[in-house]
């Protein structure tokens, strides 16, 4: 993760850079973690097949890309404390990363759910 120092307010960002941050994160938003389980044990699992520093592989950045928009749109409609926008969510990604999730969204995912069905 990349933290910089807005130099205007004194307070440090942190900006997303990779799959696994993002997932991570959206997950620690969710206010009943059992109902998220499932996606935060497959986050864990594609964590400590990875070490420290190192690249994410192509299949590993997508199978996370697949967890956080299931988390996303758990936020966004089920979760019971409080509702998300996708903005809210997104809004601490890389311009990269944002721009590869959204590809992944637009083009991959699609694909996805029709060979899960």
């Amino acid at each position: 993760m990349v933290v910089f120092k807005n130099l205007m307010s004194g307070r440090q960002s942190e900006i997303m850079t990779n799959a696994l941050d993002l997932a991570k994160t959206a997950a620690g938003f969710a206010s009943n973690q059992a109902a998220i389980e499932p996606l935060i044990a497959e986050t864990k699992q594609i964590s400590n097949q990875s070490y420290f520093g190192s690249q994410l592989s192509p299949s590993d950045e997508q199978a996370l890309f697949n967890i956080y928009l299931q988390i996303e749109k758990y936020l966004m409609t089920a979760d019971p404390i409080r509702t998300f926008n996708k903005e809210e969510l997104r809004n601490k990604a890389s311009v990269g990363l944002r721009a590869r999730l959204e590809d992944y969204e637009q083009h991959l995912a699609p694909l996805t759910k029709q060979l899960a069905t």
